[in-house]
């Protein structure tokens, strides 16, 4: 009873926040060895569900204890406590012992899983590579979507030839996890004996393995798969499209630049957006209009792609357009061409910006005061100073951080006059900007108001 109570006692104290207990406790448990592996698996079972963090020295105290811990560990692990399997999985790494091989495929083949137990396997050797090849084929044991699980696991010995082998004969397997695992395999091996067969499952009828195969022939990167990859982008399902549109980002090859354009329009804002990017990698003036429209899309990240595939064209011959999009009644467009024009060479610009400083949407002011501060606009600081009274904060925030950038010195009394009118989250990025400027009335307002937040931190 005495021996009960103690590891008890030590096992709570493995939760300790002091690390010293906690290491202490871990050897004294250590000398129980048998007696001692339940009750810290049960902790850290529990310690999981509570959402403890300090049990570390749990797992190490079940690494040390060795071998009467491994079948124990064994029947949690099979148990399926997927809340706490990356300790049992850690735990049964550090003992070594070739019996986990079994419960860490059956974790492999989990859905949900919270251990990178391939890695583990991969220390493990031949015995694991021959118990995850004979897994791959057991229908009885493991579903469809752990049998693509396993194929994938074998990524990690793909080092041997036979793995290689074995992985492109099941491209042609009948399950199309198992062809959607190999496939994603062999992409990320970048193996080019895998170049035909990858382009042939670009036309698979499971759309998994579509998208498996476009991955695949990305990683890959022959530019042979171009046009492949052109003809996949046009696919029914939006996984293999983003897929393919990402991967001739990747490629940045001019043969893709109209699929990009009609990219654009795509239902799914993935294809979209990497085709955004394409256009920027490519600049060129036949797709403005394309993207001139995507200024108005409703995902924000396609709509500053967009832009800034513009603004890399720098070609004179848009400014006015860009310019006019300034007026437009949507202000998506209107923020939008702020981002494209602060990248042409146009004495109208900043004074633009500085308009638009007043525009009805908080969204425009912030990316307007962003760019004049990207701009270096110097000569305009007492007007973009004025707006650090604006009446939303991100505005203020963002005239700030310009001022800061900017770093002409007028803008010192501006932004120490705006320190104390702001809340403590604002305040940080004034005391930023007063630094970057670094006079001496800047500096003496900084720790004048660091002293008055101490529990403040600059960020």
């Amino acid at each position: 009873m005495e021996q009960t109570q103690r590891i008890g006692q030590l096992v709570e104290n493995l939760l300790n926040r002091d690390e010293a207990i906690r290491i202490s406790a871990r050897d004294e448990l250590v000398t129980f060895g048998q007696d001692a592996v339940e009750p810290i698996v049960s902790m850290l079972r529990d310690a999981e569900m509570k959402g403890f963090n300090h049990h570390g020295e749990g797992v190490q105290a079940l690494i040390q204890i060795g071998e009467p811990a491994i079948e124990p560990l064994i029947a949690a692990l099979e148990d399926g406590y997927g809340f706490f399997e990356a300790d049992l999985t850690w735990a049964l790494d550090g003992i070594g012992d070739l019996r986990a091989i079994p419960a860490f495929i059956k974790v492999l083949a989990r859905p949900f899983r919270d251990s990178e137990v391939e890695k583990f396997l991969k220390k493990m050797g031949e015995p694991a590579l021959a118990a995850l090849q004979a897994a791959v084929h057991n229908a009885e044991a493991y579903d469809a979507f752990g049998r693509g699980a396993i194929a994938k696991a074998l990524f990690y010995f793909c080092d041997n030839p036979t793995v290689i082998d074995m992985l492109l004969g099941l491209l042609q397997d009948e399950i199309p996890e198992i062809r959607g695992g190999a496939a994603y395999v062999l992409g990320k091996h970048k193996e080019l004996k895998a170049f035909i067969p990858l382009v042939r499952l670009l036309c698979d009828p499971d759309e998994y393995v579509r998208h498996s195969a476009a991955q695949g022939l990305e990683k890959i990167a022959d530019i042979r798969a171009i046009p492949y990859l052109i003809e996949s982008i046009k696919d029914e399902s939006d996984k293999v499209r983003q897929a393919s549109a990402h991967a001739l980002c990747e490629f940045a090859d001019f043969r893709a630049f109209d699929s990009f354009v009609v990219g654009l329009a795509d239902s799914n804002e993935d294809v979209r957006f990497w085709c955004a990017v394409g256009l920027g990698k490519m600049p060129d003036i036949r797709a403005f209009e394309a993207l001139r429209n995507a200024f108005d899309d409703e995902v924000w990240r396609v709509r500053t792609t967009a832009a800034c595939a513009v603004r890399k064209m720098e070609d004179g011959r848009l400014t006015d357009r860009l310019i006019e999009a300034l007026r437009e009644e949507n202000w998506r467009v209107r923020e939008s061409a702020i981002t494209a024009l602060s990248g042409y060479q146009d004495s109208r610009i900043v004074a633009l910006f500085l308009q638009t400083l007043n525009d009805s949407s908080w969204k425009v002011r912030k990316i307007a005061a962003q760019r004049l501060g990207e701009m270096n606009a110097y000569d305009v600081v007492d007007i973009l100073a004025g707006h650090l009274q604006d009446s939303h904060e991100a505005v203020r925030q963002a005239v700030a951080e310009a001022l800061g950038k900017i770093g002409n010195i007028k803008a010192v009394p501006f932004l120490i006059d705006s320190l104390n009118k702001f809340s403590e989250c604002e305040g940080r990025d004034v005391v930023k900007a007063l630094d970057k400027l670094g006079t001496v009335e800047a500096l003496a307002a900084v720790e004048q108001w660091e002293l008055a937040h101490p529990k403040v931190k600059r960020k």
